[in-house]
């Protein structure tokens, strides 16, 4: 609200969000509405797209249903909330845009350990116990879940890795994403956004925390 002083309104009405799937459903953007080229939803009156979308770093802490659950930085090179629209935002191409939309995640289920996540296993689903899950920032600027969860006062470390071809990790890291990405044959996004270094430079500016 300081940097947008025409916006009133603030978080508490949900202005001001952003993330790196760049959103065009937002009706005010960087202090501005989205109203140029908006077109309202036929489902919902008070719903539509614009023609800009809200850019932003994104650490997903915990993403995850009964079956597995995921740890994903999304960095951008840019900072702060971006105001973008046309290719910028990936309008044409997924990967034409300001942000990374894969991430280096990790997910202990698509990285070989189906054991660790869910009903009767190392950590149960989320709605069944009540569990506390951390993230880790080390100096070097990678994300580490040490430890992953505490659950009923039970300290669970993360799982490790079980992949063809790759070497065995439990955190994410530089090496680790560059691995990950070999093994799947996956889009190196994460890497030419800026990877860990430009989500560590995220993580050390304000940050808002969103429950979605």
């Amino acid at each position: 609200m300081v940097k947008y002083h025409i916006n009133a309104a603030g978080a508490k009405y949900g202005s001001g969000y952003c993330d790196s799937q760049c959103p065009r459903d937002l009706n005010f953007i960087a202090g501005e509405a989205n109203a140029e080229g908006w077109t309202s939803s036929s489902s919902d009156t008070n719903a539509g797209t614009g023609n800009y979308r809200s850019c932003c770093n994104e650490m997903d802490i915990w993403e995850a249903n009964k079956i597995s659950a995921a740890v994903t930085p999304h960095p951008c090179n840019v900072d702060g909330l971006d105001s973008c629209s046309c290719t910028a935002c990936g309008t044409d191409d997924r990967y034409t845009t300001v942000c990374d939309p894969d991430s280096c995640d990790f997910n202990s289920y698509r990285m070989g350990d189906t054991s660790f996540y869910g009903p009767g296993h190392t950590t149960q689903e989320v709605h069944c116990r009540h569990s506390i899950h951390l993230l880790r920032w080390h100096r070097d600027r990678r994300p580490h879940r040490d430890p992953p969860s505490v659950q009923n006062g039970v300290v669970i470390q993360n799982s490790n890795t079980n992949i063809p071809g790759m070497s065995t990790y439990n955190s994410i890291t530089e090496d680790y994403c560059d691995a990950q990405k070999a093994a799947f044959d996956d889009e190196t996004q994460f890497q030419s956004k800026g990877g860990l270094t430009q989500m560590g430079v995220a993580a050390k500016n304000a940050s808002a925390l969103a429950r979605l």
